[in-house]
């Protein structure tokens, strides 16, 4: 999803799949990081927060920037750096969500 949603940025933009690789690498570096809370309203914050990261993750990647390879969990090959994002949404994050759960419910009593 990430990255067909980066290719449409780039491409009406006039990059091509160099920009679009690095545009992806560029908002993994960016938002990886972002949680999801099931805070209803916060969501489109953070989807507008997501939506103006891409195209300006899109235009740093026009401009030839890209996140280094050694940024966090960023990689030199674009499939690697798709898949650690995935590692740490599928792993990473288990125990996150206890936390916000535990969060929430103490906000009820």
């Amino acid at each position: 999803m990430i990255r067909i949603m980066k290719r449409e940025i780039v491409c009406a933009l006039g990059g091509d799949d160099r920009s679009v690789e690095c545009a992806v690498k560029n908002m993994v570096a960016d938002i990886s990081g972002l949680i999801c809370d099931g805070a209803k309203a916060g969501c489109a914050l953070k989807i507008a927060a997501s939506v103006a990261g891409a195209i300006q993750c899109a235009y740093l990647a026009l401009e030839g920037v890209e996140a280094p390879d050694h940024d966090g969990i960023v990689c030199g090959d674009v499939e690697e750096t798709i898949c650690n994002l995935g590692n740490l949404g599928n792993n990473g994050m288990r125990v996150t969500d206890h936390v916000i759960l535990d969060m929430m419910m103490a906000k009820e009593s």
